[in-house]
């Protein structure tokens, strides 16, 4: 055989052995069973969050922004005489827009008549210390001192109770969810296996070991049950914080 022959040999070999484990390696990605599991913990909330906005608006930067921080000034004053030390007033979210006059797509282009200037403002209540019911009263003393109320984010919970939390004026959290998102992993991943299983059985294959595991989203977000499944009247009785985990696990099967 030529040297050219044995070169083109050698060459044909490699190809073919790259080409079996090629193979190989993609039978083994093949046969992975892969998992996705939420684990949730739901818990009375220690903290509500009333949102607010306050704006000021006038002809000119300099006059709206005078009119804007007596208005966050006044609200801080009557806020805090209302909490105590029950809670705080957070000020955030500076915004300086231009006002214009509508344009109903003419030629003539809007005109700048003035400028608004608004904040987000948070009433962060302590609930070991102050009643749900005491969230009105707080939402009201805001509402005649010249501050809106602000929607909360919509966020997807499809949970049993379905559908999308919000939007509503309060958000409910906690003061530290460290150990509730460890338990809503650790259950995250419990579910998986029975989950695995399940597939596994219902295709005629055998479950291995856990080849990898990937943790996902972590939410914690308000959950409003429905009143009718409310045990009494009070918030303190239908309102959670739900605090989730998400974990993707692959396991080994034999088909």
């Amino acid at each position: 055989m030529n040297r050219v022959a044995v070169v083109v040999g050698v060459f044909a070999g490699l190809v073919a052995g790259a080409s079996r484990l090629a193979g190989a390696e993609e039978g083994d990605r093949a046969r992975l069973i892969t998992v996705t599991s939420t684990g949730e913990v739901r818990v009375k909330p220690d903290v509500a969050r009333v949102l607010l906005s306050v704006a000021g608006q006038a002809s000119s930067v300099t006059e709206a922004q005078a009119a804007h921080d007596k208005l966050v000034a006044e609200l801080k004053e009557k806020l805090t005489a209302k909490l105590g030390d029950k809670g705080s007033v957070e000020v955030a979210a500076l915004d300086i827009r231009p006002v214009q006059t509508n344009y109903a797509g003419t030629s003539a282009s809007p005109a700048t008549v003035g400028y608004r200037v608004a904040s987000q403002v948070d009433v962060v209540t302590d609930l070991t210390q102050l009643s749900t019911t005491r969230l009105a009263e707080l939402a009201q003393v805001a509402l005649d001192a010249g501050a809106t109320l602000r929607p909360a984010p919509n966020v997807n919970a499809y949970d049993r109770y379905g559908g999308q939390q919000g939007p509503a004026f309060v958000l409910f959290d906690l003061k530290d969810p460290s150990k509730h998102r460890l338990e809503a992993l650790r259950r995250a991943v419990q579910e998986a296996g029975p989950k695995a299983k399940t597939v596994a059985e219902a295709l005629g294959a055998k479950l291995g070991k856990v080849q990898s595991v990937q943790i996902g989203a972590e939410r914690v977000y308000t959950s409003r049950q429905p009143y009718s499944e409310a045990d009494a009247a009070s918030a303190d009785q239908w309102t959670d914080v739900v605090v989730a985990g998400t974990v993707t696990v692959n396991y080994a099967a034999e088909f």
